[in-house]
């Protein structure tokens, strides 16, 4: 099959939906940058908490996902009157929305990359013993030359890597993601899904907004090595004041100011660009002091 690319330049790892709920009453919400250690106001159409997840058929992969975001409003108002449980769709709906967000997070990108150094690492360790003949071959067609050392075969090797990954990588992961959107919905179906309300503190919202955790083990996102099939507990805060959870748990329904600073730790020990908060509340204390901090140090 020909390769088709069919690029969405804004591929968002939040949808605008959720980070709308994030906004204070002009619209913006308050938005961390990793990379320059600032704080700025931002509307969430603008370009932020977006990527290029999928370089093969992101059209594809955002027909996927429209799906479940078109029923995300009725969905979210449902959650606010306290009824989202009471309805199988909505259910349903808050499953998928959780699993797409995990799915397309940078911490999954950033996982996707880890597991491919991980196995080119051991292919390249192993090819030049298991599939000398291969690359023995390979070396002569490309030189015209017989292969006489163990460096040339490394030479070759590194070459056909090059190509492959140069023709077929974006392929090949757009392939895959359809693959794991549906482990990710099935761990979630095996999941008791709870809603949990905040009164006080606010919850804030990174770029790996779904948090996977194992007990006893550090960590909360694929990126970390925690595995979402493996999974005791996974949250997501979806409004400043409302947090999903999967699995076992404790949690009361009420969210003390504690439970809001745990979970909202999680997320700063996960995001990888962008992390938000409503504008003016506890959560944005945070980002104003890490910017802070950033002025004073520079």
């Amino acid at each position: 099959m020909s390769q088709i690319i069919r690029p969405v330049k804004r591929q968002h790892t939040v949808t605008e939906r959720l980070l709308k709920g994030f906004a204070g009453v002009d619209g913006r919400l308050a938005v961390f940058d990793r990379a320059y250690k600032q704080r700025r106001m931002h509307p969430p159409g603008a370009g932020i908490f977006v990527t290029e997840f999928d370089r093969w058929d992101s059209h594809g992969a955002e027909e996927r996902w429209n799906e479940f975001e078109n029923d995300l409003p009725v969905a979210l108002a449902r959650v606010a009157q306290g009824t989202a449980l009471h309805h199988h769709d909505t259910v349903e709906t808050l499953r998928a929305i959780v699993a797409v967000h995990w799915l397309r997070s940078r911490s999954m990108m950033r996982a996707r990359e880890q597991a491919l150094d991980r196995f080119l690492g051991r292919y390249r360790r192993a090819a030049p013993d298991t599939r000398a003949e291969f690359l023995a071959e390979a070396y002569r067609r490309r030189t015209g030359l017989i292969a006489s050392t163990r460096s040339e075969l490394e030479w070759t090797l590194d070459e056909i890597i090059k190509e492959v990954l140069g023709e077929d990588l974006d392929r090949w992961h757009s392939e895959r993601d359809v693959e794991y959107l549906k482990i990710a919905r099935g761990r979630l179906d095996q999941m008791p899904i709870r809603i949990h309300s905040a009164t006080g503190a606010d919850l804030v919202i990174g770029d790996s907004p779904v948090a996977i955790t194992i007990d006893g083990r550090a960590g909360a996102g694929p990126h970390q090595n925690v595995g979402i099939e493996e999974a005791d507990q996974i949250a997501m805060p979806i409004a400043p004041d409302t947090l999903i959870t999967f699995g076992a748990t404790n949690l009361a329904s009420m969210l003390s100011d504690e439970d809001v600073a745990y979970y909202n730790e999680l997320q700063w020990g996960t995001f990888e660009v962008w992390i938000a908060a409503r504008p003016g509340g506890t959560g944005d204390q945070r980002l104003r002091s890490e910017a802070a901090v950033s002025r004073q140090n520079r």
